[in-house]
């Protein structure tokens, strides 16, 4: 091969790893602060797009200059550059986790498969495994899935391509243009299932998962390829102002950052065109780094974004189990979320950076064996392999946590005893003294119907309450959040079920924006009289977010009291089952009793 032709095909754009490390940290701002970088996981779409031009870009140069194009050669190159850190990752995880938190584990055959054979994403859907339960759904490997809809791409686009080749002699504009519109088609029919499949107030994982509605965005990406390939770009389009598309370029990059803080995707705008019209988007700023009459590729290169944007891949890979290692042995890690969150940063970087150097494309360029300590390193790191695989096979699929498996019980029980038990009368006496409560006082709790719209927590208390006050009615879900209730008071409301006097507990499994909770106290009414309960969950940094919230919006709202179950609960860690957020027994009991003195001192 001569020096020209391996110019042309080892290309290097350093402004391509700017636009990477702006995606992944897009990411991980959107994993460590869920409440403020609310649009973080579009860097996704970005990382998408950039696949999907590159990818398809890498094909057709690999036809121009070799007039063919050779499938075991392709996925060759794609096994070595992602599956030795895949591997890596998963020894890292499966070491770690089984010495900080076993329960991270369960279904670790099952998950380590189906991210070998690029199939995690649907087996996600398949269990039910959600991207937006930010509290039970929360696992080391959730963000496999972008990889798997990746590695299907690899093969839809390779197995089009060598079709394409078949049809085609030589690359015709008629031919390309054909090409394009295949493509555009294609993704547009996928964007299209995103908006049939989209429910408002619903979690939409499947739709963010499946391949089937996510796959335009590297199709956009491999459109753009084929229009306007990396090494013709400056000949089919010439730029005259070249200062206009500088500060296009710069605007761009600027309206990405923003963008981490403007679409949640709790919003229906991201499904129905935000995703499409972001592709796009990542496409034409790829385009702007690429060609040779623009500064973007110039001003996004620097030395941070270049460390960052190589080890983008393993960044990606090591964030979410690093968070989720680190947040579940951290106690009351809500009290310092930025410091915590500094070191975990730490801790993503230097994993990342060893990955990268000992597994990733730094490995094939220097010789690792040579470097002080690779021999005590090269037994750790076999060590840990050894390790990680026995206890894959040995792990059972289900690993037994009897407190939680006690609160799995107490919760479907309750929830069964409210849909079949009727209000059953109960001795004042009893009530009294298990509930510190005057007779008066049970006597106005007996005859008071309230309406109650709650999480897990609620559930766990709800046969206490119940017997509290027999005549409330409890509509509550396991992980369920603010912006999945907003429709929930109307549709009470249309059976005549939702009462004057209203108990809210949300907040536990993520936090909400005031135009949320607005909506939702507006589909409650402002006659009515709202209780809500704050949260209590040490382990989560939206705790303070939300509690903050809720005082702040007390002021707002005349008819809103909140009642401060975080403070009352202080110390008192014996109400609490190991989680520290769903009451035991004693708890449910406290809870109750807090929650009827403060409806009951205001009751008429």
């Amino acid at each position: 091969m001569s020096k020209k032709i391996k110019e042309k095909r080892k290309h290097y754009y350093s402004g391509i790893d700017g636009l990477r490390a702006l995606a992944v940290m897009g990411v991980i701002f959107y994993h460590l602060f869920p409440d403020i970088g609310v649009g973080g996981y579009l860097g996704v779409v970005i990382l998408f797009a950039l696949s999907g031009y590159f990818v398809t870009d890498s094909l057709l140069k690999n036809w121009r200059l070799d007039g063919k194009v050779s499938l075991v050669s392709f996925y060759e190159k794609r096994i070595k550059r992602l599956y030795p850190e895949l591997l890596g990752f998963f020894v890292f995880t499966i070491t770690f986790s089984k010495l900080l938190n076993v329960h991270l584990l369960e279904n670790i055959r099952s998950i380590f498969f189906s991210a070998i054979f690029q199939w995690n994403n649907i087996w996600q859907i398949l269990h039910g495994q959600s991207y937006f339960d930010n509290f039970s759904g929360r696992s080391p490997y959730l963000h496999l899935w972008s990889l798997s809809i990746e590695g299907q791409f690899y093969l839809l686009i390779s197995l089009l391509f060598c079709y394409w080749i078949y049809r085609q002699k030589k690359i015709t504009p008629k031919a390309r243009a054909k090409a394009f519109l295949t493509l555009v088609i294609l993704a547009i029919f996928s964007f299209a299932l995103m908006v049939i499949l989209y429910q408002p107030n619903v979690d939409t994982t499947r739709i963010y998962y499946g391949t089937d509605t996510r796959l335009f965005s590297l199709l956009i990406g491999s459109a753009c390829a084929v229009l306007l390939p990396s090494d013709q770009l400056e000949l089919k389009v010439k730029i005259k102002r070249k200062a206009l598309w500088n500060i296009v370029g710069l605007g761009s990059a600027f309206f990405i950052v923003i963008s981490y803080f403007l679409f949640p995707a709790t919003h229906a705008f991201p499904y129905l065109g935000g995703m499409f019209l972001y592709s796009i988007f990542s496409c034409m700023i790829i385009l702007l780094i690429i060609h040779p009459q623009t500064k973007l590729n110039q001003w996004l290169t620097n030395p941070v974004f270049t460390w960052i944007g190589k080890r983008s891949y393993a960044i990606y890979l090591y964030q979410l189990p690093v968070i989720v290692l680190y947040e579940s042995n951290v106690p009351n890690i809500g009290n310092h979320p930025y410091l915590n969150s500094l070191v975990e940063l730490v801790l993503i970087a230097i994993c990342a950076h060893f990955s990268y150097s000992l597994l990733g494309q730094e490995q094939s360029k220097k010789n690792v064996r040579n470097h002080k300590g690779m021999q005590v390193g090269l037994i750790l790191g076999l060590t840990m392999c050894v390790f990680s695989v026995l206890v894959l096979f040995t792990t059972p699929k289900h690993i037994a946590n009897q407190q939680q498996d006690q609160l799995t019980k107490k919760i479907t029980e309750n929830k069964k005893n409210m849909e079949q038990k009727p209000p059953q009368e109960k001795n004042t006496s009893v009530l009294e003294q298990k509930y510190q409560l005057t007779s008066q006082q049970v006597a106005n709790a007996q005859k008071l119907p309230i309406t109650t719209i709650g999480d897990s927590v609620m559930l766990a208390t709800s046969d206490t309450l119940k017997e509290l006050f027999p005549l409330m009615n409890i509509d509550a879900e396991v992980g369920r959040q603010v912006y999945q209730s907003i429709e929930i008071p109307k549709k009470l409301a249309s059976k005549n079920k939702l009462e004057e006097t209203v108990l809210v507990d949300l907040g536990t499994n993520g936090s909400f924006t005031d135009e949320q909770f607005d909506r939702f106290m507006q589909a409650i009414g402002s006659k009515r009289k709202v209780y809500w309960v704050n949260v209590l969950v040490p382990d989560k940094k939206w705790q303070n977010t939300v509690n903050d919230s809720l005082r702040k919006l007390e002021q707002k709202y005349d008819n809103l009291t909140v009642l401060d179950w975080f403070d009352y609960s202080k110390g008192h860690s014996e109400w609490f089952y190991e989680d520290q957020i769903h009451p035991n027994k004693e708890g449910s009991i406290q809870l109750t009793q807090f929650v009827a003195k403060a409806i009951l001192s205001q009751a008429k």
